[in-house]
């Protein structure tokens, strides 16, 4: 077993970089899977969407999604969206539609930081993250509810 500071010593006089360690993060609550939802407001879904004007200057737009019936009860746009702004449309959704039960997040700074955490508490509402690098299984579960294709080859998809 060799000190690790005589290791750095002598990659440095080499020239040789050395990796560090990634340090694994641990989410706050347990991750769990959720069943597809039977009703509408039941499970929701939040992500960012950012893009640019044609002056070149960003925004982000955080779009709220109802996994049962795919409606948008609320679509925030700005050129930034912190957690508390995020808290804020959470709120005047609750007064004019009530609840989730479970909201399916990935994870960003402000989906996991302290202010939504701390809503969710209060308000009794599960937070569901999604695994690193899987994207896509937030929208797999939401895309499992589409109509299965006709089988008559003459039929006229709209």
């Amino acid at each position: 077993m060799i000190n690790h500071k005589r290791t750095e010593r002598i990659y440095r006089e080499e020239g040789l970089s050395l990796r560090k360690r990634k340090r694994k993060k641990i989410a706050a609550q347990t991750r769990f899977v959720t069943p597809p939802p039977l009703g509408p407001d039941e499970k929701w879904s939040m992500d960012f969407v950012n893009d640019s004007i044609v002056t070149g200057r960003r925004f982000r737009a955080l779009a709220v999604v109802d996994d049962y019936s795919r409606e948008r009860p609320a679509i925030e746009v700005d050129t930034s969206l912190g957690g508390i702004r995020m808290v804020n449309v959470l709120e005047r959704l609750r007064e004019t539609r009530g609840l989730p039960g479970v909201i399916t997040i990935d994870n960003e700074p402000e989906f996991a930081g302290k202010a939504l955490d701390e809503w969710a508490y209060r308000n009794g509402v599960k937070l569901n993250f999604i695994r690193p690098g899987k994207g896509q299984r937030q929208h797999d579960q939401v895309g499992s509810r589409t109509p299965e294709r006709p089988s008559s080859p003459f039929h006229r998809w709209t």
